[in-house]
């Protein structure tokens, strides 16, 4: 009888163990999606900044040249 409930026992501390393996393994799968997820967003930040910090200074550029451009020749070189 003692033997039955030892085997019975060690039944349920595999399942025990088996459940916290998946309980920790969906823990690690849902961190590393989140980590995905936080790197696409850093990805995408660095790109739209790269972008504006490029492209801005050449836009002011053309602004200003096009506004002390006094005829409208010159103007029409600019477009």
């Amino acid at each position: 009888m003692g033997n039955e409930l030892d085997s019975l026992g060690d039944a349920l501390t595999i399942e025990e163990k088996k459940f916290s393996d998946v309980s920790a393994e969906k823990r690690k799968l849902q961190r590393n999606e989140w980590f995905g997820v936080l790197l696409r967003i850093r990805n995408n930040a660095i790109i739209v900044l790269a972008i504006i910090c490029l492209q801005l200074p050449f836009e002011l550029a053309y602004a200003h040249l096009y506004e002390i451009t006094e005829t409208e020749v010159m103007r029409s070189v600019f477009l």
